[in-house]
């Protein structure tokens, strides 16, 4: 089978990998400029590289025919496809989307999954329409969160999974295509998240429980990389802190919610509606710092 690649990420890259390994030929990548990780294998393997913006143009669909492009395969690549290119691929065109179609559909589900306190999630390998995120599902595997679950690793378990779901449809492109599973999602039970659709505007509302919170912090945490979200803000005498790592006490208190503690070894806590929640450090003027060095016993925090 002809391939036409799409991706970005290191998902994407780890996709590429997979399908030059395969028995499949792939014809050439689309991915900006700035994945020099994709890239460099595609010149490694002397893989032609396009510009993302040829899928959003119609008349791309006649390179599709002219190079006689049997799949096309989307890895984490955010442009939407114009129809007329979707439909010049001869086998079949398909998305992998982190996440469980159709209830998280859109973008940052992983961070989503989190915040929503779920235990276990998913990622799905669908057909492509012009729709987004909304073909039949071909495959789809089940994920399990952790309680200590970050919106980075809970990204990097989809992606490995994600690649399970390839060699999948690589096994089903070499024996039979019209093997591969077309199973109508429940349209019902969808819910879409927009790109700049954050929970709570980025910010903390202390009177919301320890475990919400730490959720929260960890959905948006994608340290080294750059979170999606941002890291939650509150505000301390009129001034934006972030804060970045935390974790639970379960040590119950009945204080104003946001307000300050110190305790021994320099740890501190802030009153949520149930529990104390230590705050390990924070962002202040692009700078992490503990947190003991910033703020101050029996303030509360906005």
């Amino acid at each position: 089978m002809n391939i036409l690649l799409t991706a970005d990420e290191a998902a994407g890259a780890h996709a590429f990998r997979l399908l030059n390994d395969s028995h499949h030929e792939v014809k050439a990548v689309i991915t900006p400029e700035e994945n020099f990780t994709i890239r460099s294998l595609a010149t490694r393997t002397k893989t032609p590289v396009l510009n993302p913006s040829k899928l959003t143009d119609p008349n791309f669909a006649t390179w599709i025919r002219q190079n006689n492009i049997d799949v096309l395969l989307n890895v984490h690549l955010l442009y939407i496809i114009h129809p007329a290119v979707i439909e010049a691929v001869s086998a079949g065109a398909f998305n992998l989307h982190p996440g469980p179609l159709p209830t998280y559909a859109g973008l940052n589900t992983p961070s989503w999954a989190i915040y929503n306190g779920e235990k276990e999630y998913g990622v799905t390998l669908h057909w492509l329409e012009k729709g987004i995120d909304t073909g039949h599902i071909a495959y789809r595997e089940s994920v399990l969160l952790n309680q200590q679950e970050t919106g980075l690793t809970l990204s990097t378990k989809c992606a490995h999974s994600g690649m399970n779901l390839i060699s999948k449809l690589l096994k089903n492109l070499s024996e039979d295509c019209a093997a591969i599973p077309r199973i109508p999602q429940n349209i019902t039970g969808r819910r879409y998240f927009k790109k700049k659709e954050i929970p709570q505007n980025g910010c903390i509302t202390w009177a919301k429980t320890s475990t919400e919170i730490d959720a929260f912090v960890r959905a948006s945490n994608y340290s080294p990389f750059k979170s999606p979200w941002g890291f939650p803000k509150t505000t301390y005498k009129g001034s934006e802190v972030k804060i970045s790592s935390v974790s639970l006490t379960d040590v119950s208190c009945c204080v104003k919610p946001g307000t300050i503690n110190f305790v021994r070894d320099e740890v501190v806590r802030v009153a949520t509606a149930d529990n104390w929640l230590a705050i390990k450090t924070c962002g202040v003027n692009g700078s992490q710092v503990p947190a003991h060095t910033i703020f101050c016993d029996g303030d509360v925090l906005g």
